[in-house]
């Protein structure tokens, strides 16, 4: 599992007001430590990514680090806004779908 900011918080509400960068650049040296360059990912941050304006930023970061040699893909169906439902929200028995990662983050601008 990788979060898309390095900070747990059981309220979201309690998350960084801004960016704190140095846990963020550790956040991905450690996803390019033990990612391989080829590998699936799971979509599922909800529109949480909304909460802070700094996750979108993180979500960059992670895709220029992981590269498109990475398959994304999604479980169910996405919020309004295009966001990936978060897996607490979804059914056990849901097909993958493929995830546009780079359209979605071009539309996230």
């Amino acid at each position: 599992m990788i979060n898309l900011y390095p900070q747990r918080a059981t309220d979201p509400d309690d998350m960084d007001s801004v960016l704190n960068q140095e846990i963020q650049l550790k956040n991905l040296e450690e996803v390019k430590k033990y990612l391989p360059e080829s590998c699936n990912i799971w979509a599922a941050w909800g529109t949480l990514i909304e909460k802070r304006p700094y996750l979108s930023e993180c979500l960059r970061a992670l895709y220029d680090i992981l590269g498109p040699e990475c398959r994304w893909f999604t479980i169910g169906k996405r919020s309004k806004a295009g966001h990936p439902h978060h897996p607490l929200y979804l059914g056990k028995d849901l097909p993958q779908d493929n995830f546009d990662i780079e359209k979605y983050i071009n539309e996230l601008s």
